[in-house]
């Protein structure tokens, strides 16, 4: 059996409580509003998971009734659509099942955003199991760029898999038999090797808080727990855009790796990095990966690239 994140946290004065038909997970309001038939609605956000039968799930708002829906087999987050508002609002909820109450309280209403359905993409799904070149990145279709969180040691089927909890780097470049440029925020004792995805404690790969992790179009961001450091990343169709936030430190680095972990390993022929300004990092990575074709025919690129920072660089080491 393989998990993506086991957490427990309860208060201390939580109480046990023995569930008939329906487990209730959590109920929250949602942080954006929604049109249906033309009205504006907050949804309140019912997660459930079926247990048994086919109960009936009712939500009550303020003595309204405003959802019901039979809970089949399965986990469900419904979103029970509450009448939008203008201003701050607190009201009171009921949930039941087949007639019997299972949770009630109160629930904080706000003007908010309208979602569109883009906003429902989850683009780490698909990626378990998976190959190179289906990984969870911001991309843009088409693009010159592929940026993506890597956690997987080099071998078929490496990248992205959302059983590791752990990133070795964030490279930029996720096509069939093509790879590199990784660039890794860290802090602390230097290392210049990856590490192992089984030993996250090895090489510069850190550990993520997978709550934090957020995948969505145009959009990655997840908390690397070992340097305490906030990554975000986005693209467009010719480059990508790193965003790190760091605690106060006088050791915060950003790594650059040119041989990093990938499905087709390979090797660097001839490589150049150099400091063109404070600002500024240029150079390429000529790259080959032999017998990647049926016949032995080698893939044979070059990458060339240039790192801009928004802070000067106060120090500049390559080896």
């Amino acid at each position: 059996m393989k998990f993506d994140q086991i957490k427990l946290e309860a208060p201390g004065d939580a109480t046990l409580i023995t569930d008939d038909k329906v487990h209730l997970r959590s109920v929250k309001a949602a942080e954006y509003e929604l049109d249906i038939d033309g009205k504006s609605f907050q949804p309140l956000l019912v997660d459930v998971e079926h247990l048994q039968a086919k109960p009936k799930l009712t939500v009550i708002l303020d003595n309204k009734d405003i959802f019901s829906e039979t809970v089949e087999q399965g986990r469900y987050e419904f979103e029970a659509p509450m009448p939008a508002v203008k201003s701050r609002k607190e009201s009171s909820y009921e949930i039941w099942a087949d007639g019997v109450k299972i949770q009630e309280g109160e629930v904080i209403r706000s003007a908010l955003k309208k979602r569109t359905p883009a906003e429902y993409v989850d683009s780490r799904m698909g990626s378990g199991h998976s190959r190179w070149m289906i990984a969870p990145g911001p991309w843009m279709p088409f693009s010159m760029v592929k940026l993506s969180p890597d956690n997987q040691n080099p071998s078929w089927q490496a990248g992205y898999d959302p059983n590791f909890e752990s990133i070795g780097c964030f490279s930029h470049i996720h096509e069939w038999t093509m790879a590199g440029l990784g660039i890794m925020p860290t802090n602390g004792s230097l290392q210049i090797k990856v590490g192992d995805e089984k030993d996250p404690d090895s090489g510069y790969r850190s550990r993520i808080d997978k709550a934090t992790e957020t995948s969505r179009i145009g959009y990655y961001s997840v908390d690397l727990t070992d340097y305490n450091i906030q990554a975000e990343l986005t693209a467009s169709t010719r480059c990508g855009f790193q965003r790190y936030t760091f605690p106060d430190s006088d050791d915060a680095r950003i790594l650059i790796d040119l041989q990093i972990p990938c499905e087709y390993t390979y090797q660097n022929k001839e490589i150049e990095l150099k400091q063109v300004s404070d600002y500024r990092i240029e150079g390429f990575s000529h790259q080959l990966t032999e017998n990647t074709w049926a016949g032995g025919i080698d893939q044979e690129y070059t990458i060339y690239y240039v790192i801009e920072f928004d802070q000067p660089l106060a120090r500049w080491e390559h080896g």
